[in-house]
This record gives C-alpha cells, structure tokens and sequence, in this order.
C-alpha cells in the first residue's frame, strides 16, 4: 500500500477538453509547459475545470529515479541483485523498445492513453509494448508520440517523457494502471522498490529478459555522492515507493 508521496519535480501537461463524460476526457491536443515548479506538489486534478486540464506529475507512486540511490550498490539501468517479479504482478509495467535499435526502457501506464518514462529513451521509432513479462514474447507493438521534459537535455535531472499512446491501452488483469495514492502531503517513505528489465551484472551488463525487481533505500542525492562510489548519474528507471 502507498502511503506517501516522492519529492519529484513536476510538470503541468494542459490539454484542451473536446468532450467529457463522467470522469473520461477526450484531449485533442497536449502540450508540456516550459515553466517547471519548484515546489513540491501533492496530486492535483480539477474535476469541474471544463476548458483545460492540469496533470501535476509529482512525487507519488511512481517515481522514475532522477536522482536516487541504493546504499552500498547501485548502478545505472540496472535490477543488480533483484529477484524476478512475480509474472504479470506488476501490470501497469512497460517495456518500451525503438524498432530501428537496441534500444529498451521501462515506463509505466498512467493512463489508458498515457506512458511515463525517461527522455533519454528518446528515439524516432518507439514503440510500447504491454502486459509484458518475458522480452522474447512480446504482444503487438503500440506506436506513440513522445514528448520529453523541455529542460532535457542529456544531462542528469529533467530525464522525464511522456508518450502518448496512438491507440489506448485495453485494461485487464495483465495490463492497469498504476496505484496513486491519496492526494496527501506525508512524510517521505525511504522504501523503494524499482523494476525493469535492467542489467544484472555490473561487469557483463547483461539485461534481465523477464521483468525483475529489487528493494532499494532512498537517501539525499548529495549523500550518495559523498558516501558511495556509485549512484545513479541522473538516469532514471521504474520505481515505486511503499
């Protein structure tokens, strides 16, 4: 069960409202603004606000490493130490591959029609692949229109994209979105669990075909510099805190 919300700075993503029923929407155009809070915000969504809509990224259930570490160990894009999840216990993971590379990140499913993930993942021809446990069987690619955090650039912080699914998700027990918590401000939980298809081996760099998970402890971005010999370098993967 969340029970806290992650420091994670936040980006407002407006969209004109063509339609609404009930609590569905139907956007036809989004935008990420350039002005980045630098607050610390509890999750926002105006139910009668009928002309726009304001998605407050924050720090909740999910958070995407940007600046995070595991003391003792901790590498970049990597499930070093984890254990294999439990398949299709985490239905709301994405894995996120570019057809014309190598290339693979994680996300998660936000919405039906929405996936968070790093910028750095950034390529022309992405596309995502859900409900996902084991990479050498993948269903039916899902192409997307990727919008990065517009202060990215290849640097560590602001490493944050959304991609906008062409066609929505189909909701069932293998593919949900992920849990939020209640809209309330608490005191930072340390207990982190991130997940992905990551290397195991910090000398082979060998990635995990099946989706893995691993426990890590959140501490002050500073304090991983000073005290340990690696941290993450800005880069980001699935996490999520209990």
């Amino acid at each position: 069960m969340v029970n806290s919300s992650l420091r994670l700075k936040s980006i407002d993503v407006h969209g004109k409202l063509t339609g609404q029923t009930g609590n569905s929407r139907k956007v036809d155009h989004m935008e990420v603004s350039s002005q980045l809070s630098s607050t610390y915000l509890s999750c926002t969504l105006s139910e009668t606000e009928l002309s726009t809509m304001s998605i407050i990224w924050q720090t909740t259930s999910l958070l995407l490493l940007l600046r995070c570490c595991a003391p003792g160990f901790c590498m970049r894009d990597g499930i070093v130490g984890g254990k294999v999840s439990i398949p299709h216990s985490r239905p709301y993971m994405v894995y996120i591959k570019d057809s014309n590379s190598k290339l693979a990140c994680g996300g998660f499913l936000i919405r039906e029609d929405f996936v968070l993930t790093a910028a750095h993942c950034k390529r022309s021809h992405l596309k995502v692949y859900l409900g996902v446990n084991d990479t050498h069987i993948l269903p039916h690619g899902i192409e997307v229109e990727a919008t990065p955090h517009p202060k990215f650039n290849n640097a560590p912080g602001d490493d944050i994209m959304l991609l906008k699914l062409k066609t929505p998700a189909t909701l069932n027990k293998t593919v949900n979105i992920i849990t939020w918590p209640e809209c309330e401000n608490k005191e930072i939980s340390k207990d982190c669990m991130v997940l992905g298809w990551g290397w195991q081996d910090y000398v082979d760099g060998c990635p995990s075909s099946v989706l893995k998970e691993a426990n890590v402890t959140l501490i002050d971005f500073k304090k991983c510099g000073t005290n340990y010999t690696l941290c993450t370098n800005g880069s980001i993967g699935p996490a999520k805190v209990f």
